[in-house]
């Protein structure tokens, strides 16, 4: 929607990306999964992953499935 209002050049980020099966969703009220994401997402759009990379033991580990899922 915000698209048809700024044009498809505006640029979008998205926060709250989690995992698919994430238990704990933090406090984010709104929160969808990257596989979510990448099915709205075109060039002008960018997603944030930030608390659950940074708050986990296995960065790595945690972003795989993030993106994974």
């Amino acid at each position: 929607m915000i698209r048809t209002i700024a044009g498809e050049n505006f640029k979008v980020i998205c926060p709250g990306i989690r995992e698919l099966n994430q238990n704990n969703k933090d406090d984010q009220s709104a929160i969808m999964s990257y596989s979510e994401f990448n099915k709205i997402a075109n060039n002008n759009s960018y997603c944030v992953i930030g608390r659950p990379v940074y708050e986990s033991k296995n960065p790595i580990d945690t972003l795989n499935k993030i993106i994974n899922s």
